[in-house]
């Protein structure tokens, strides 16, 4: 019987320190820079709260624009995008429902403007690179599957800012 007691105090006294070792290592960043997906999804962090999400069982991504004045649904399939301080830039191809004959959405290239809460879009790729020819220039969009196995590895993105990254980095120092 004391054997038992003496088992369980010493089961007790390792499991927390282990819950205290583990919130030692904890970060205080906000979730929204490290979560990599859900229960039925896989996300990418773009600049927030715009986020890109794939669910199970879809090869597609999409981008939710309900938080923009005047957008009530998503931008889908993305097939390119990127972001800068303030800027998401992007590209998505035709869809057509296969259930819905008629929903189709036509390819577009876009460009969400962050500081004005406003959702530009361009139905040809040379509007869309004269319009832009100075992001054009600096950088060329990439795929989200792309991001998404860098996000995965690294939990760092391109367009974090540096305070974002430097933090996220001092957090895996921590982990390994």
């Amino acid at each position: 019987m004391r054997i038992t007691f003496f088992m369980i105090i010493l089961i007790l006294i390792q499991g927390c320190d282990f819950v205290h070792k583990k919130n030692k290592n904890q970060s205080n960043m906000d979730e929204y820079y490290t979560r990599i997906s859900g229960i039925d999804y896989q996300r990418i962090p773009l600049i927030k709260p715009f986020e890109l999400i794939k669910m199970k069982g879809n090869n597609s991504w999409s981008l939710n624009t309900s938080q923009l004045p005047k957008e009530a649904g998503d931008l889908s399939p993305i097939d390119l995008i990127y972001c800068t301080d303030s800027f998401i830039y992007g590209y998505k191809s035709d869809y057509q429902d296969p259930e819905w004959e008629q929903y189709k959405t036509p390819e577009s290239w876009f460009v969400i403007d962050i500081s004005n809460s406003k959702l530009i879009t361009y139905t040809n790729e040379s509007d869309f690179i004269n319009t832009n020819v100075t992001f054009i220039e600096k950088v060329k969009m990439k795929s989200p599957d792309f991001y998404f196995n860098s996000f995965k590895k690294e939990y760092i993105l391109p367009w974090f800012n540096d305070t974002i990254k430097n933090q996220l980095k001092k957090d895996m120092d921590k982990t390994n």
